[in-house]
C-alpha cells in the first residue's frame, strides 16, 4: 500500500514549506489584507467625489461589456466605443448575457433589464464623449496602446472628465505620463 509512504512524503514537504520565507510572506500578506479591510481611511478626512451621470467605455470586448453593464446597472447612460461595429458587438452581447443571467436567477426583473439596457449605447465614434463625466478604458494590456488611447480621448472629452484605466499590471503613473491632465487618470 503506497499511502503511508505518500503521507510521509507529504508531511515532510509540508514541514519544509511551513517554515519557508514564502510561507512567512504569504501569512504576512494575509494579515495585512485583513487589517486593510478594517481601515476606514485617513482620520478626519472624508472622501470626496463627483456624481457621474454619463460615462463611456473604450474597448467593447467581454471586459468592456462587463464594465458597461455595471455602469448601466446604476442607470447611468454609457457609450461603449470600439473601432468597428463588428468589434462593438461582443461587448453589447456580454452586457446582455449578464443581464439575462441575472433574470434567469431571479436577481433582475425584465422591466429593470429593459431600463438598464436602454442606458447602453454602442458606438464607433467619439460623438457625445464631450458630455461624459467618466471614461473607462478596457483595451489590450500594452502601455503604448493605453497611452495612445489616452492621448486620443483627451482631445474628445471635457477638461474635467475622469479617465479610468482597467489595467491589471501597468503602473497608473506610466499610463498617465504625457497626458494633458495626468491628475485625472485613475485606475
Amino acid at each position: 500500500n503506497p499511502r503511508p509512504r505518500a503521507f510521509e512524503i507529504e508531511a515532510h514537504a509540508l514541514g519544509e514549506l511551513a517554515v519557508s520565507p514564502e510561507c512567512r510572506a504569504l501569512v504576512a500578506l494575509y494579515f495585512g489584507a485583513e487589517q486593510l479591510k478594517r481601515e476606514s481611511g485617513v482620520p478626519g478626512v472624508a472622501p470626496t467625489g463627483r456624481p457621474v451621470a454619463r460615462a463611456g467605455v473604450l474597448g467593447a470586448g467581454v471586459m468592456g461589456g462587463g464594465i458597461a453593464q455595471l455602469i448601466a446597472d446604476r442607470e447611468i447612460t454609457v457609450r461603449m466605443k470600439d473601432l468597428e461595429p463588428r468589434l462593438v458587438a461582443p461587448g453589447v452581447a456580454a452586457a446582455h448575457t449578464l443581464w439575462r443571467t441575472a433574470i434567469d436567477h431571479h436577481r433582475l426583473e425584465p422591466r429593470d433589464y429593459r431600463r438598464r439596457a436602454a442606458c447602453l449605447t454602442p458606438t464607433t465614434t467619439y460623438h457625445g464623449f464631450r458630455h461624459l463625466d467618466l471614461v473607462v478604458e478596457a483595451v489590450v494590456e500594452r502601455l503604448g496602446v493605453k497611452r495612445a488611447l489616452l492621448a486620443e480621448v483627451e482631445r474628445e472629452i471635457r477638461d474635467d472628465a475622469i479617465f479610468a484605466t482597467n489595467t491589471s499590471s501597468l503602473p497608473i503613473h506610466e499610463i498617465a505620463a504625457g497626458a494633458a491632465y495626468p491628475e485625472r487618470v485613475i485606475g
